[in-house]
Formats: C-alpha cells, structure tokens, sequence
C-alpha cells in the first residue's frame, strides 16, 4: 500500500508525498528507482533540475535551468563530459562527438570511435553566407568570410602567423 501525507503551507500550496513500489512523489520532487541505489531525480525545488544517480542520495551527473533558454550540465567543481552519438552497439562499437571540460586542462571537442565505428571528421561550418569567427578571451581574432571565404584578421596588422624563433610556419604557399 501506498505511504502518503498531506499538509497545506500558505506559501507553497499544497504539500504531497507518496510512495508506490519504487516511485517517490513529493512537493521537492520525483524520485524514480530502487531506494538505496541507482535512479533518477527530477527536483521541484529552487534548482529545477534532473539528476541520475548511481548511490541514492548521490548524484554524479545533473541538468539545471541556469536562466530562461539556458540548459546546464554541472556538479559542484566536478570537470564535465557530454557525449552525442552517431552509433552505439555498446561501449566497445560506436562514433560519437565529444565535449570534454577537463579538470585543470583544457576544453576539447572532438570525435572518437572504438570496434566497428568508423573515424569521423570534425567539421566547423555555417549554413548561409555569414562568417566563421576564432577568438580568445571573448574577442574575435580571425574570421573566415562568408562570402569569399578568405581568412580574414579581425583587427588590421595586428595579429601574426607564428613568432619569430619559435612556433613558425613551415611554408606558405601564396
């Protein structure tokens, strides 16, 4: 049989809390799962978020609403990994597209495959005659046009191909 209990708060409206076989129902949320281990999470609280659990209680990957149109992947200091399939067989056959926030490294996008997956390019582009931008510390450097496709400086001479003693180009073929 079901466990409840019920109490009205002026502030809050109504208060529920239910449990049926392995679903918890509450006013802070859903819980979904074998109680003391594995499940998942949909929080009613301030948070607003949906997390997965492999130990009740512990979640080790959770989804927020930062702000309106903002969806965010993120656990306290933990460094982040999001994955988007192309195929999966299982862990040892698939493509996929990764974005990694490594701890203390840097942030890579890239792709991988293992078994039968085959290696995939990555490709940056737009669809439509507008501008691919390259930039650091929030400020574009390069552009490669829309039009023509030349690769543009964004600021006139100001920035170099490579340094002098160090990190030079081979060759250029003009």
């Amino acid at each position: 049989a079901p466990a409840y209990a019920s109490t009205s708060y002026p502030d809050s409206g109504f208060y529920f809390d239910a449990t049926v076989g392995n679903t918890k129902i509450s006013s802070s949320g859903i819980y979904v799962g074998r109680f003391g281990g594995t499940g998942l999470r949909l929080s009613a609280t301030a948070t607003q978020s949906l997390s997965f659990e492999a130990t009740d209680g512990a979640p080790d990957i959770s989804l927020f609403r930062d702000a309106a149109d903002i969806l965010a992947q993120r656990r306290a200091a933990n460094a982040q990994t999001f994955r988007i399939y192309n195929t999966f067989t299982d862990t040892g056959n698939f493509e996929r597209l990764n974005i990694v926030a490594a701890a203390g490294g840097p942030t890579d996008i890239s792709t991988s495959q293992a078994g039968t997956g085959v290696s995939r390019a990555l490709r940056l582009f737009t669809n439509g005659l507008t501008d691919v931008a390259l930039g650091t510390n929030s400020t574009i450097r390069w552009n490669i046009n829309g039009t023509a496709g030349h690769i543009l400086a964004a600021l006139d001479n100001t920035y170099d191909f490579g340094a002098i003693g160090a990190n030079r180009p081979r060759d250029g073929f003009f």
